[in-house]
């Protein structure tokens, strides 16, 4: 009897742990079922766009504002700490630096079609044109006016840290996408797009204006504002792309975190920003009304860390994030700029 009792606990024993794994195996196939419907991807959820907004797309005229909200924060704090602002060294170097995110992003999409990372992205300027070699033409040709531009306006500003900055930020991008190094493909696009926009260029800009000034704690502070906003929108843009970077071995961070810790990571980079913001109010680094009119971007970075905790695993929807947090970077850096001339103002 005690036999009998013994092998029947044995036998539903069995049962509920083959019945387990059963479910666990299901429940990772609905996962991955999920994501790939999701992920399959932009391709899909562009499916039937017009030849116009796939153009917009793929020229991504918000993302200009990576370099042009450097180059307006460091002239405000140059504003703030001097009073002074030249006029035809940053409208050159706003040309310069326009020139310069169209070679980012034009030799981003060419390096992108060697992996095949971009085969079902239709908004590739490669995959519009056709031709690879004609993107990278018109990339290293943009790079070089640009470059050109820094070089002019570092010589009449006689501050070579200018130029050296500059160049700095313009290696570090490339060596983020382009071969051999692919750093991006190592998961450091991030610290690369929070040094590159952050220190590097928004103190260049800050010493354009105010050549051979050593660099103030208020610049620094700004900087690394401006690079933390700057990164978010490389962290965002990750999201719903996920099974194409892991198909060719692209370990961005959302590939190692997978979507759900990404977006607590997320939560917990926007909280930082208003953080560090506050701190630097406080121990003088920033004027406190840097801390005032820091307030109506918290609207829209709500917004976009609950759009990416609702969205996160779901690639047709999250592909949008990363267009609000391009609005929120701009936002932000608008509402810096207002602090940093409001602040002057009261000084002087």
């Amino acid at each position: 009897m005690a036999m009998a009792m013994a092998t029947a606990r044995f036998a539903t024993n069995a049962r509920t742990t083959v019945r387990s794994r059963r479910d666990r195996r299901s429940g990772r196939k609905k996962e991955r079922d999920r994501n790939g419907t999701a992920n399959a991807g932009n391709g899909h959820a562009l499916e039937g766009a017009s030849s116009a907004k796939l153009w917009f797309m793929a020229v991504k005229p918000p993302m200009y504002s990576v370099a042009i909200v450097p180059l307006c924060v460091g002239a405000a704090c140059a504003k703030f700490c001097a009073a002074k602002f030249e006029t035809a060294r940053f409208w050159m170097a706003m040309l310069g630096c326009v020139l310069t995110i169209a070679w980012l992003n034009l030799s981003n999409d060419a390096f992108d079609a060697d992996t095949g990372v971009d085969v079902n992205k239709p908004e590739s300027v490669v995959n519009l044109l056709g031709s690879k070699n004609l993107v990278l033409a018109i990339a290293w040709t943009s790079l070089l006016v640009g470059i050109s531009l820094f070089l002019r306006i570092s010589t009449q500003a006689g501050d070579p840290s200018v130029l050296l900055k500059l160049l700095l930020a313009i290696l570090l991008g490339y060596m983020y996408q382009g071969p051999p190094f692919r750093l991006s493909y190592k998961g450091l696009g991030e610290p690369i797009c929070f040094l590159t926009f952050g220190p590097l260029a928004t103190s260049a800009f800050f010493s354009l204006q105010l050549p051979g000034q050593p660099v103030p704690w208020t610049t620094w502070a700004a900087s690394v504002l401006v690079g933390i906003t700057t990164s978010v929108i490389l962290f965002c843009s990750h999201f719903h792309q996920i099974v194409e970077d892991r198909a060719v071995n692209k370990f961005s961070p959302i590939v190692r975190l997978g979507t759900k810790r990404a977006a607590e990571v997320l939560q917990w980079s926007v909280g930082t920003f208003y953080a560090l913001q506050v701190v630097f109010c406080t121990i003088g680094w920033l004027p406190i009304t840097c801390g005032a009119t820091m307030l109506p971007g918290m609207v829209l970075g709500k917004k976009l860390v609950d759009f990416v905790h609702t969205k996160h695993d779901l690639a047709r929807e999250v592909f949008v994030s990363k267009y609000i947090a391009v609005r929120w970077h701009s936002l932000q850096g608008l509402l810096l700029v207002a602090g940093l001339l409001w602040a002057g103002r009261l000084s002087a």
